[in-house]
């Protein structure tokens, strides 16, 4: 009998030897591309509430819109001057809007701020909102919070409402209809503003171009004048300032390419 159990237990250690040694070499494992476990192998989509570095001023990089896209280059080419021109035509801008607004000339000096005279041009847009179509003023929250498109069209004034509101985590108390839409759009705005006071001064100067030229008119009237101020800067003669916006930004675009010493003297 002893044998015989010898016997059964060498024939099984040499199946398991078999059976180990198949699966080592020859049985085709997966690639490594191919084995994902649960942990970090599940992505989901996340549409949930916004943070602040989710709210996006000025078009969207893919933006199909000709006046979005030479706000871009615009912006592109501010971006590239040198530290001192930069300052001038952040400047320039700030006092642009200043006069636009009417802020009185005690509240415009340097010594006030940038960022006084920010809070001051951009309570001044909250108040001239009013008056804008409420169409004109969703869209420009939905540019801010970079709204996809399908989130834009073929829906209700109160559906787009709503998408804003679920983003910036508006209580439902605050949502409703007998709430009133100016009362809604201006608790939208507002949070909108709160958001913008992390964000570049640049930034807050394209929102509040945007919201004082809800028509692409005048948004190229604000548009010629960034190319003015640039122009200025890099000693651009007038004559060659007489062209179309894109020729304009080619011109802008040579001067930047050439050295530095021979800027000015183009």
């Amino acid at each position: 009998m002893n044998n015989q159990k010898k016997r059964m237990v060498i024939s099984a250690c040499g199946l398991a030897a078999i059976v180990i040694l198949y699966f080592a070499f020859v049985y085709p494992w997966p690639g490594n591309e191919g084995v994902q476990g649960t942990i970090g192998g599940v992505q989901k989509y996340n549409a949930g509430q916004l943070s602040d570095k989710d709210v996006k001023l000025g078009g969207s990089e893919n933006s199909t819109d000709p006046i979005a896209t030479l706000e871009q280059k615009v912006d592109a080419m501010e971006g590239r001057l040198a530290p001192n021109l930069r300052t001038q035509v952040l400047e320039a801008r700030l006092q642009y809007l200043e006069a636009r607004l009417a802020v009185p000339p005690e509240a415009r000096s340097a010594s006030v701020g940038i960022e006084a005279r920010l809070k001051e041009l951009e309570a001044r847009c909250m108040e001239k909102s009013a008056s804008i179509p409420v169409e004109a003023r969703l869209a420009i929250l939905e540019a801010r919070l970079a709204s996809p498109p399908e989130a834009r069209t073929a829906q209700t004034v109160e559906q787009r409402l709503n998408n804003i509101e679920s983003r910036l985590a508006i209580p439902p108390e605050a949502r409703s209809a007998s709430v009133g839409i100016e009362a809604r759009l201006k608790e939208l705005e507002a949070r909108c503003m709160e958001r913008s006071a992390g964000l570049p001064v640049e930034s807050r100067l394209n929102d509040i171009e945007a919201r004082l030229a809800p028509s692409p008119e005048a948004r190229i009237v604000i548009l010629e004048a960034r190319l003015n101020n640039i122009e200025s800067r890099l000693n651009i003669p007038p004559e060659a300032r007489t062209v179309t916006p894109e020729a304009r930004l080619n011109n802008i675009e040579s001067r930047l390419a050439a050295p530095p010493e021979q800027r000015q003297m183009q």
